[in-house]
């Protein structure tokens, strides 16, 4: 909860992420933004959230640690959402808040196709297989001389599904989200 790093420095330094602090927050203030990864991009914001709330009221850092044992006396699960409910320090009656993922941007496609049957990259879709199984992600790839499109769901990469069979869900608009599985 105090600063936020990709799944890789993480692992470095995870219990021990005090020890680092320093190293990673001189990085975020340096000038030389251009060799941040996504992790560090986000801690950026994040400083400019605290920064902008901190001139609202009076801000506390909690860390995993805080936020887990709250959990735990609380008899709340582990999840995301749970911690931000955790880090109030407001106790709730329930817990029954749905989960949400932001997905990081990527670069413009390069792709010479703009739709396929009315379907743009990163539209969100929903395909049925022949088996039953539904899957619901973001258009990855458009093949337009086979009106067929790519989509990655939480659980599987679906390749050159049939566009025509597709439900457009939701039309790309520079937010990227995925609600979570329970």
């Amino acid at each position: 909860n105090l600063i936020t790093l990709c799944e890789s420095c993480h692992q470095k330094t995870e219990g021990q992420e005090e020890l680092y602090m320093d190293r990673y927050f001189s990085l975020l203030k340096s000038s030389d933004n251009k060799n941040l990864n996504y992790a560090q991009h986000v801690m950026i914001g994040k400083m400019w959230l605290r920064k902008q709330l901190s001139g609202l009221g009076v801000l506390y850092l909690t860390s995993g640690g805080d936020t887990a044992n709250k959990r735990i006396d609380w008899n709340i699960e582990k999840s995301h959402t749970n911690d931000a409910v955790c880090i109030t320090d407001l106790q709730p009656d329930t817990c029954d808040i749905k989960e949400w993922a932001i997905k990081p941007m990527r670069r413009q496609s390069k792709a010479k196709t703009d739709h396929v049957l009315g379907i743009h990259h990163r539209d969100l879709v929903e395909y049925t297989f022949k088996n039953g199984e539904t899957h619901r992600g973001y258009v990855t790839a458009l093949y337009p001389d086979q009106k067929a499109i790519n989509f990655q769901s939480q659980t599987k990469h679906c390749k050159k599904v049939n566009a025509r069979k597709c439900k457009l869900l939701w039309n790309y608009s520079k937010i990227y989200w995925f609600e979570n599985a329970s």
